[in-house]
């Protein structure tokens, strides 16, 4: 009988640690909405709301606004996109999410003219892309120096790849580039650690409860 009771108790302790990811997959999914933007361009990629990217050209930042996403433009040389406006549009032939509190998590892949000494800070480019969240079959992910967007042919992320870019630290060519792969919203982060709370909560009492 103590056998039984005790293989009795460990079914139970699987079976609530199967429960305990679950949830809190569920809970990191719903806890994580965010605002983006699904920016049409050369390329489709998922651009946070609130975060400053610049070409060589302009910069921008999206925001929302009453539920609005607006893409609001200045000079180059602004880089935190804090000074004059240059232009403010809404955004009416892309996809956006203005529903949620919070800014997405980002990687940032930086790019210079020159490498090393020879660098021209002057050149410098910011591109953004959402990281680890599917949006419209694009995904990014970003680890050890090295950012990757990968195109899916379906909107949930499954199935084939059609194509995937790749930017790695370093120099390449006649070209240096950073990568940034701890781009994120305080927002965000703080509704990541809610639910890690309540899963962990959740995780003592079930283990308790078998104990």
């Amino acid at each position: 009988t103590e056998s039984y009771n005790q293989r009795a108790k460990m079914k139970t302790m699987w079976f609530n640690l199967f429960a305990i990811s679950v949830i809190h997959t569920f809970l990191l999914y719903t806890c994580s909405a965010c605002n983006y933007v699904n920016e049409v361009s050369i390329t489709t990629r998922p651009i946070p709301v609130g975060v400053c990217y610049y070409s060589w050209y302009e910069a921008y930042t999206y925001r929302c606004e009453d539920g609005v996403a607006y893409i609001y433009k200045y000079t180059s040389d602004d880089r935190s996109c804090s000074g004059s406006v240059t232009s403010r549009e809404q955004v009416t032939s892309q996809l956006y999410n203005c529903a949620d509190s919070a800014s997405c998590p980002y990687l940032a892949v930086y790019e210079y003219w020159g490498c090393g000494a020879d660098k021209d800070v002057s050149t410098k480019t910011k591109q953004v892309t959402v990281r680890d969240m599917c949006i419209n079959g694009v995904l990014a992910t970003c680890s050890d120096g090295t950012a990757q967007v990968f195109y899916y042919d379906n909107a949930d992320c499954s199935g084939t790849v059609s194509s995937t870019d790749t930017s790695s630290a370093g120099c390449s060519g006649s070209a240096e580039i950073e990568v940034d792969c701890e781009g994120v919203d305080g927002a965000t982060n703080a509704m990541q650690q809610v639910a890690n709370a309540i899963t962990f909560a959740m995780a003592a009492w079930m283990m308790v409860s078998v104990i």
